[in-house]
């Protein structure tokens, strides 16, 4: 996370992009990722089988 600051501070006094505006882009993905994780992750729990988690891949 200390990565990601840093490079925000420099992208914001160096290049002169605003962090909100980078942020606002990346927000629908971010989140897009974060439902289907949880999506997936519920999902899992239905059943643990190697079939079920195959079949699930195909699908």
């Amino acid at each position: 996370m200390e990565f990601v600051l840093v490079h925000f501070i420099i992208m914001n006094y160096i290049i002169g992009m605003s962090i909100w505006k980078t942020l606002r882009n990346v927000l629908p993905t971010a989140i897009s990722a974060i439902a289907m994780g949880i999506l997936g992750y519920f999902l899992q729990q239905v059943n643990d089988s190697l079939i079920w988690s195959f079949i699930s891949i195909i699908k």
